[in-house]
């Protein structure tokens, strides 16, 4: 058995239990008739599972070579497959320009930007005011909480679609503004989305920031601002994404059997 082979099956295999974790979700919640709040869970587990098996079999497909059309994935939404794009240095003689298209790590990326980061952001945020409101009910009695969890809900949704564009306009548009885009928006959705979420706990409710951090997760915290620094370095120094969005920067060539002089991009 070749080794594409083998990892289309693996990717069969791992996008069918993601459709099966998505299904068993929709059922578990439509049979949950007791409780709301258990069917959301339901839900959004299913929901979550899926998305997560099937972006590590989308990965997986991704380095198997396979054509879309033999990779193993499952129904997987069309618009997330894309054919690796070439550039012009690809018809240079005698000379490799190194990785192009969206693969590898930059695959990683866009799947996070578009799903797994406004997933776990839209999941985490729905269930810490579920456990809130559960161990003090009063809250839900006082207009202040309300005007916070709008305002909450307000950030958190506003940098999840900021980060599904900035992955879709990676995956889509093989342009420089797309790398710069995303770059902001990575800061956007860590950094940037607690200092807005800090200033609306103390504007509203009047937390202390020591009563705010103690709420989050040291953990959660820097990351947030590790994540975005270790991502603007790969896309500022890959290869793979200097081959992919800039291209078409390459100067014309100067004579027969010359290479191009290639133009840096100012990131």
């Amino acid at each position: 058995m070749s080794t594409g082979e083998g990892l289309r099956r693996i990717v069969r295999v791992v996008s069918t239990v993601a459709w099966a974790a998505l299904i068993a979700g929709v059922i578990g919640a439509a049979s949950q008739t007791g409780s709301r709040s258990d069917s959301w869970a339901l839900f959004l587990l299913g929901l979550g599972a899926f998305a997560m098996l099937q972006a590590c079999a989308w990965v997986i497909a991704g380095f198997s070579g396979n054509d879309s059309g033999r990779d193993g994935l499952i129904g997987f939404p069309s618009f997330l497959r894309r054919s690796t794009r070439k550039n012009a240095a690809d018809a240079l003689p005698a000379y490799d320009p190194g990785p192009s298209g969206v693969g590898g790590w930059l695959l990683l990326l866009v799947i996070a930007l578009m799903a797994l980061s406004p997933l776990r952001a839209i999941g985490e945020n729905w269930a810490g005011f579920a456990e809130i409101e559960r161990l003090y009910p009063s809250l839900l009695q006082i207009s202040k909480w309300t005007t916070y969890k709008i305002a909450a809900w307000s950030i958190i949704l506003a940098s999840a679609a900021v980060s599904f564009i900035a992955g879709y306009r990676l995956r889509n548009s093989h342009v420089p503004s797309s790398v710069s885009f995303a770059i902001g928006a990575l800061w956007f959705c860590g950094p940037v989305s607690i200092a807005l979420l800090f200033f609306a706990s103390t504007s509203i409710l009047a937390v202390t920031p020591r009563e705010f951090f103690d709420s989050q997760s040291s953990g959660a915290t820097v990351a947030a601002f590790l994540m975005p620094l270790g991502w603007t370095a790969y896309l500022k120094l890959s290869r793979r994404v200097r081959n992919t969005y800039y291209g078409r920067l390459y100067g014309p060539s100067s004579g027969a059997g010359t290479l191009p002089k290639r133009i840096e991009p100012g990131l």
